[in-house]
């Protein structure tokens, strides 16, 4: 199994503009680090916006990206998890810990 780490990627314009509006540049930046560090066969970064379906005028910054199937129910994919938002949480500013949240998917290893 060939595994590279997500490539920095520049977020589209309107991700842009909700991190400007929000001041959260810098800790978008950390949470894309923290990605890359926790999950480090994370492929595929994307960048979405979601608006929150119970709260209005309340918007998501989603950060998707791609893991080996063969993580897919195991401990350590949950100890990446439970060490990611461990980190998360003392790392990023707590006002702006909820514009951001990650999804991943899971896919067949590539050879």
């Amino acid at each position: 199994m060939s595994t590279a780490a997500a490539p920095e990627v520049a977020p589209p314009a309107e991700v842009s503009k909700f991190l400007q509006r929000h001041h959260a540049e810098a800790s978008f930046e950390k949470v894309c680090a923290l990605v890359r560090q926790c999950f480090p066969d994370a492929s595929e970064l994307r960048f979405r916006l979601l608006d929150d379906p119970d709260t209005e005028d309340r918007v998501w910054l989603i950060i998707q990206f791609n893991l080996p199937a063969a993580l897919a129910c195991t401990r350590e994919l949950r100890n990446r998890e439970v060490h990611y938002h461990e980190r998360f949480v003392t790392e990023i500013p707590l006002d702006q810990c909820p514009l951001f949240a990650v999804h991943w998917q899971f896919i067949a290893d590539q050879e």
